[in-house]
């Protein structure tokens, strides 16, 4: 109940300042999903498919089971049907989402230290443009470790890093990305079966 009242006193405070009914759903799907979930050995147990916790900035968290792999890409879905697409932990493309991704030439991601060009396309808006990621690996890998890809997108201001942690396995088990100028970071922890 205190969910729908907190709700209601918002879309009052925001009538005037240019709330529209388009962001009704978004702002109290944010609001209905906002606690955080805690993966457990009941919850890991409990998945028959590997899955990942997905948060999408601060309040937005879920649980989205791996649909299936083909020529290494992993299909990620919701329970809302919100789809995440990874190669190596990246993400290439997203469906569902408030503002959505496809990496056109995802093929070229291999994580080796080095630069690879690639053509983005953004929804909402609608862009289509060059983005250069440089990947930093570790100088040993003793332990856990991390990859840093530096991300320029040619021609617009939009210029930022993403990490991907691996265990002393070379098992991906978190990235942390921003793919879109109009999304937060979306934070992924894998867990495989």
């Amino acid at each position: 109940m205190t969910y729908i009242i907190r709700f209601l006193i918002i879309i009052l405070l925001n009538s005037c300042a240019g709330f529209t009914y388009s962001n009704l759903y978004p702002a109290f799907k944010n609001f209905v999903i906002s606690a955080d979930i805690e993966v457990d050995r009941e919850l890991f147990d409990s998945n028959t498919a590997s899955f990942a916790k997905v948060r999408l900035g601060r309040n937005s968290v879920a649980i989205m089971s791996l649909a299936y792999i083909q020529d290494g890409v992993y299909e990620w879905v919701s329970a809302a049907n919100e789809k995440i697409f990874t190669k190596n932990g990246k993400i290439i493309k997203t469906i569902g989402l408030p503002f959505n991704i496809n990496i056109l030439d995802s093929y070229r991601f291999n994580f080796i230290d080095g630069s690879v060009d690639y053509i983005s396309k953004l929804s909402n808006p609608i862009a289509t443009f060059k983005q250069k990621s440089t990947f930093i690996g570790p100088k040993a890998k003793k332990g856990n470790y991390k990859v840093v890809e530096l991300v320029e997108t040619v021609g617009l201001q939009f210029r930022h890093k993403n990490y991907y942690y691996y265990s002393s396995s070379n098992i991906l088990i978190r990235a942390e990305q921003k793919i879109h100028p109009k999304l937060p970071v979306i934070e992924m922890d894998f867990y495989l079966k």
